[in-house]
């Protein structure tokens, strides 16, 4: 969507993710990443996604969208069901089987949760949908439910995803986790080259509105195209000849890891707020970091638009 209409709905949850908004949901993510780091760190390491940046992602997007965890691991399951749906009639991925028939119990779910909030006069991100669904007409019941499932698909999936591609640079420079438990405040540096260099979000597709031309070819107004956000990320004319490698005290202002302009991610605060904390306390509790590639690493593929870790057993030493 472009003018109006995008900036319609983007009003819409923009009030919760402003920097004070941010702000209130620190704590708490906080408190549950030490306690997941805490447990990981005691076991000798496990699977990363499952054990450590889902939760995390999950509890934090839940709590800023107002959906009550104890429904979370649901969710989760409806989510996949979801995004497969859409993958499948979209760009004829795989899907699911049955995925169609979950994502109406989603969508069914999220009806109720919307009129509570709407009743509670909630100030969480999915109580002013309701109330530009009711109040302003601003939408539809179906849009603001389709509106919901987005805000929390794009909330924990992409920095769930961004996390997981961490530990594949802890393998690389594993004196990197002494750096960081040695200068804390090197994280803020560590988590934007990240953004740069493994960001999870590698392209975006687009229709044209109108005729362009790119490097003499001309492409008609109609026509999708993919900008390839992480080939801009690793242009060497814009990052030099290193470009291709990871470096924490490269100056990376201006990458596109979370898009550019008006549809810039509204949750990049949030994502950066849990990537910094998840990765100040891994380094802080966490001496070493091992894994094998070829066994313990399975990248996405299929009905993901997001890329890097699916799945990453690792073995840590704790500090």
């Amino acid at each position: 969507m472009d003018g109006s209409a995008h900036m319609k709905l983007r009003k819409v949850v923009a009030a919760g993710f402003t920097p004070k908004a941010i702000g209130l949901v620190a704590d708490r993510v906080r408190d549950v990443a030490s306690g997941l780091v805490d447990d990981f760190a005691a076991r000798g390491g496990g699977e990363v996604t499952e054990a450590l940046n889902r939760p995390l992602t999950m509890a934090t997007i839940s709590g800023i969208l107002g959906i009550p965890y104890r429904d979370v691991a649901q969710f989760d399951i409806w989510t996949e069901s979801m995004w497969a749906w859409f993958a499948r009639v979209s760009r004829m991925a795989p899907g699911l089987p049955g995925d169609e028939e979950v994502s109406q119990d989603l969508f069914d779910y999220l009806g109720e949760i919307l009129e509570r909030l709407y009743g509670q006069h909630s100030e969480a991100v999915a109580g002013h949908i309701a109330r530009a669904w009711k109040d302003d007409e601003v939408l539809t019941r179906q849009q603001a439910i389709e509106l919901c499932v987005f805000v929390f698909i794009a909330g924990f999936d992409t920095t769930t995803r961004l996390m997981g591609n961490g530990y594949l640079v802890f393998e690389d420079q594993p004196q990197l986790l002494d750096r960081l438990n040695r200068h804390p405040e090197d994280v803020d540096k560590f988590v934007e080259e990240l953004i740069r260099f493994r960001g999870p979000v590698h392209k975006a597709p687009r229709r044209l509105d109108r005729e362009v031309e790119v490097a003499g070819l001309v492409l008609p107004a109609g026509a999708v195209v993919r900008l390839l956000l992480a080939s801009a990320n690793r242009d060497e004319q814009q990052w030099g000849p290193d470009a291709g490698s990871f470096d924490i005290d490269r100056d990376n202002e201006g990458h596109f890891g979370f898009g550019h302009g008006v549809h810039q991610c509204l949750g990049s605060p949030l994502a950066r707020l849990e990537a910094r904390t998840m990765f100040q306390l891994i380094a802080a509790r966490i001496d070493s970091v091992d894994f094998d590639p070829a066994q313990d690493l399975a990248l996405l593929k299929g009905n993901s638009l997001t890329s890097g870790v699916e799945r990453l057993r690792v073995t840590v030493r704790a500090r």
